[in-house]
């Protein structure tokens, strides 16, 4: 049996728990090229909790949408709360991946990227990045 987790309750532990693995005071040196994920889709990345030097994004990419292209700073955590099929371009390069709920990734300095829901259903994910 699976256990019901309340979709507030799961956000709070899962951004506590990232909020411990961004490494306060990575490189700040790198400069990306397109603007931040919130700043460059609002309707897509919601600000759900903000601190002196973390944010915390949910995003929701419905099918068929692509984010403008947009950055992460290095260090930036990416927790898939479902499972989502997205064809990602990042430099000009097209990548297809398929995360299942509760992938993990920490991303290098990411300048600019595109995403694209090709699946059949929404691709919801938190992102908890550096100021």
């Amino acid at each position: 049996m699976k256990p019901h987790f309340h979709r507030h309750s799961l956000i709070l532990r899962v951004s506590c728990l990232l909020l411990v693995v961004v490494v306060p005071g990575a490189a700040h040196s790198q400069v990306a090229t397109s603007p931040r994920a919130h700043v460059a889709a609002p309707n897509i990345f919601k600000i759900i909790a903000e601190g002196q030097q973390q944010r915390v994004m949910e995003g929701t990419l419905k099918p068929g949408q692509k984010t403008p292209p947009l950055s992460h700073p290095p260090g930036s955590v990416v927790y898939y709360l479902t499972d989502c099929k997205l064809k990602a371009t990042e430099s000009g390069v097209d990548i297809d991946t398929s995360p299942t709920a509760g992938t993990v990734r920490i991303t290098p300095l990411v300048n600019s990227l595109t995403r694209l829901n090709v699946g059949k259903s929404d691709c919801r994910m938190l992102i908890v990045e550096r100021q």
